[in-house]
Order: C-alpha cells, then structure tokens, then sequence
C-alpha cells in the first residue's frame, strides 16, 4: 500500500518531532533507561502474575478490586443436558436469528454490470482502513 508523504499532516510531523526527542533522549541516559526498563519489566511481570491469581479467587485484594459479579448462563450446557423439551421446561430459549451476507464476487460483478447502481454500491460498499498500531508510551 502507498504511504502518503508524512510531511503533509501536522500531526504526524509533531508525532515525528516528539518520537525523534525521546529517542535521543534515550541516546543520551543509556544507564537510565537500562535501568528503567528493568523496573518496567518486573513491574509487568509480577502485575501479569498478581492479576491472574486475583482473578482466579473472584475477591478483591490490595490494589486489585473487583468492581462487580456478572452471572452467565450457558444455555448449549442446559440444552445438552437436558433436550429439547427439558431445555424449554426449565427456562432455555430458542431463538431465530436473521444474518444478512453479501456474495462480493457476485455483488462485485453485478455492480461492474450496472445492474447495481452506484448510489446502492456506495451505501453498501465500505472501506475500512487497518493501522499498525503504534503503542503509548506509560510510565507511572
């Protein structure tokens, strides 16, 4: 895909500026950083490994607080479980969902054709764009 010139949004080229600031930054403190990033790593670990644990007791504890309870019911269990009737009797639903999908060679082609015409193909044909994404930078 075709990269526009960056130095055409401002945006960019103050995202450019501040990027190029920190890294040089970075350059000039190697101890620190080093020094930074170990502490970043144990932080993320260990909060990786707190987190988890304190999830698998459903309680709060320190800083990790549960702030609610959901309830979930699995009705394909109820519905194994049980069958059809039995599924119904004791609260199982059964619903009927409608999904709508577009063949695209099939729309593509019809289109092409004019069998489709532009405003149609331009409300229901979307673009959507996908970036890389370029993470924050946290510190606490």
């Amino acid at each position: 895909m075709l990269k526009k010139d960056e130095k055409g949004i401002p945006e960019v080229n103050k995202f450019m500026a501040a990027k190029a600031k920190l890294e040089q930054f970075r350059d000039k403190h190697p101890k620190v950083f080093a020094e930074l990033y170990s502490l970043m790593e144990d932080y993320n670990t260990t909060l990786e490994a707190a987190a988890s644990t304190v999830r698998s007791t459903c309680e709060s504890h320190g800083p990790f607080v549960r702030e609610k309870l959901i309830t979930k019911y699995d009705a394909e269990k109820l519905y194994d479980a049980l069958g059809h009737k039995g599924f119904l009797q004791h609260g199982g639903v059964v619903e009927t969902v409608t999904k709508y999908s577009v063949d695209k060679k099939v729309f593509e082609a019809q289109a092409a054709g004019g069998i489709i015409t532009d405003d149609l193909v331009k409300e229901v044909k979307q673009y959507i764009p996908h970036y890389k994404k370029i993470e924050k930078l946290v510190l606490i």
